[in-house]
């Protein structure tokens, strides 16, 4: 894997160009021309190409796709912090982290993505859904959370093995989005997420409220 620090600076430079040139359709051919070997390694421009562009079904910043960069800037972020140690899942408060963000990111993702109401922070939420978990705190206030960087990639692959891993985590009620996030690989046409956790989970359905899992004690 790409060392962190060196993808999100690379990142960085890459959408700040994007803003300096104003130009929301500026194409790949037009980065890869900027940014050639003089400045990048090919092997680092064909990672960006591979997994930072936009997508038809997701939110979009420029040509990349804005959940694939905030999970890059995270993920930079976590490392810094901890030293580039993975053993254990890194934690922060969710004010602190914030305070760390803005200094950090170009100022378009900030604009995008931001900790200045809880619907910025819920959006977070939703474009780094399987990799950072919200724990603490009350759903309605969720910037007085903490925030545990957990990518999906760093947990058993096996069902009951990456549950138990994350109500560790998280031992709260998950919102069912949140949860399927990081059931993604198990799930099939033959096997829904419902299905999946089902012997492991039990699903609280209440009227007029989304959907939340806990564990089976």
């Amino acid at each position: 894997m790409m060392d962190p620090s060196d993808m999100a600076n690379a990142l960085c430079v890459l959408v700040r160009y994007c803003e300096e040139v104003h130009n929301e359709d500026v194409g790949w051919d037009a980065i890869e021309e900027r940014f050639s070997a003089s400045v990048y390694p090919p092997i680092l421009l064909k990672v960006v190409k591979t997994n930072f562009l936009k997508k038809d079904d997701g939110e979009a910043l420029f040509l990349f796709a804005l959940d694939a960069l905030v999970v890059a800037f995270a993920r930079h972020l976590f490392a810094r912090q901890g030293g580039g140690q993975w053993d254990t899942f890194p934690e922060w408060s969710v004010s602190d982290f914030s305070t760390v963000w803005e200094s950090f990111v170009p100022a378009s993702v900030l604009e995008s993505v931001h900790f200045r109401s809880t619907e910025g922070t819920e959006h977070f939420l939703r474009l780094t859904h399987g990799y950072i978990v919200s724990v603490g705190g009350h759903a309605s206030r969720v910037n007085n959370s903490r925030i545990v960087f957990a990518p999906k990639e760093f947990l058993p692959f096996s069902v009951p093995n990456r549950l138990k891993v994350l109500f560790d985590i998280k031992p709260d009620n998950w919102p069912a989005s949140s949860l399927k996030a990081y059931m993604d690989p198990f799930i099939t046409a033959t096997h829904p997420f419902g299905q999946v956790v089902a012997r492991y989970t039990r699903e609280l359905n209440v009227p007029g409220e989304p959907v939340v899992y806990s564990a089976l004690v």
